[in-house]
């Protein structure tokens, strides 16, 4: 038996969580240890009684893991453990790090660089907007971005990184043959068709609960180094992401919002007790410029953006001309966008129907023009000229 096995076989065994399994190990010398530990062995460990000693022993003749392999193997994901080199390195340091991830797609080094980004389910139009665009924006820099595949900011998240042409990586709370909610089901195909992945640590068949949300949202903020709440009120899932990011040492961040709201309450309150107040994109490159000297910068942002832009339509370079305003050079399509919003503003599906364009096109264009200050994307979820332009 393979270290990799015996980690999948105890993640199945009801009752044992990471934390407790953990110590196991520690206490009986390896993981292959644990399964081979008779009854006696067990109970041995701080924490464990007859009844626990007894379901973990008996592994061999209550527990389904041929059976659950199978199920892996049919739906073409595999298994990460601790004792594999892809397993997310900040994982790793948890001591209640999972003992086995099912993924369903593929893994990238630049895991490591992720940027978690959540919030609230019954999010505003203001702060689904301010996801979307952040998350393109950081996936133009090359971040991967993290989130947990519901409904409201963190589908927006995910959108907004696939617009972005970027990777993300949403942690489900529930196995990968229960995926919620279920109008998110071709999301979810889109991200790992995309390049990204679907993360669990649960059975193939476990449907989530409130519970398995909770468990869930210490992996989204462990696998990052940095957590970003973009809207949320004061008792909210993503203020427990926040926590549990703090926690384990982690940068968090936070949007403001209106002083109205209680969609905002919770990022207000979290800035008060000293998270990363969040205006836009710079604001998020200057953190991760402290947690890794270098990685990004808006200059990056803005460069990516435009390598991507090129390798859509390589003649547009030849098309390039000098703006008279800002001596910067622009595009024809990013003029074509600056002529339809000279009649008035303009959300970025009707300007991608207009101009007949892919809409990653079109919102990698947009995010161009916001970071060179020409536009803006007002609070209504419609971009707008800026004044001058």
């Amino acid at each position: 038996m393979t270290d990799n096995l015996a980690y999948f076989i105890l993640n199945l065994v009801p009752g044992f969580g990471p934390r407790r399994t953990n110590r196991i190990i520690a206490r009986l010398g390896g993981v292959r240890s644990v399964l081979e530990a008779s009854e006696y062995d067990l109970q041995s460990c701080e924490g464990i009684g007859p009844e626990l000693a007894r379901a973990l022993a008996s592994w061999r003749h209550t527990l389904p893991w041929e059976e659950e392999l199978a199920l892996v193997d049919a739906e073409g994901a595999n298994i990460l453990t601790p004792a594999d080199a892809e397993y997310p390195e900040l994982l790793r340091t948890l001591p209640d790090a999972p003992l086995a991830l099912y993924r369903l797609g593929g893994g990238s080094s630049a895991d490591v660089h992720s940027l978690a980004i959540v919030g609230s389910r019954a999010a505003s139009p203001y702060g689904l907007s301010v996801a979307r665009k952040l998350s393109r924006q950081v996936a133009a820099a090359g971040m991967p971005v993290v989130s947990g595949l519901a409904r409201g900011i963190d589908t927006a998240a995910h959108l907004g990184t696939l617009d972005g042409g970027g990777r993300t990586i949403a942690v489900l709370g529930g196995g990968l043959l229960h995926l919620y909610p279920k109008e998110n089901k071709e999301l979810a195909r889109r991200i790992v068709n995309e390049g990204g992945c679907l993360l669990s640590e649960f059975p193939m068949r476990r449907a989530p609960d409130k519970q398995s949300f909770a468990i869930r949202n210490r992996i989204v903020a462990g696998m990052c180094r940095a957590t970003l709440v973009v809207e949320a009120p004061r008792h909210s899932g993503a203020l427990i992401t926040a926590r549990m990011a703090r926690e384990m040492g982690r940068e968090v961040m936070a949007v403001p919002g209106r002083i109205d709201t209680p969609h905002a309450s919770g990022c207000h309150q979290l800035i008060k007790d000293g998270a990363k107040l969040i205006e836009g994109f710079d604001d998020i490159a200057h953190v991760f410029n402290d947690l890794f000297t270098g990685i990004v910068s808006s200059d990056s942002f803005d460069s990516s953006v435009a390598a991507a832009d090129e390798a859509e339509n390589p003649t547009s370079n030849n098309a390039r001309i000098r703006d008279t305003a800002n001596g910067d050079a622009l595009s024809d399509r990013e003029r074509q966008i600056l002529h339809c919003l000279s009649d008035g503003p303009l959300d970025s599906e009707s300007l991608a129907e207009t101009l007949s364009l892919p809409a990653h096109l079109t919102n990698a264009t947009l995010s161009r023009l916001e970071m060179r200050k020409l536009i803006l994307l007002q609070t209504d979820g419609r971009y707008a000229l800026r004044g001058g332009v």
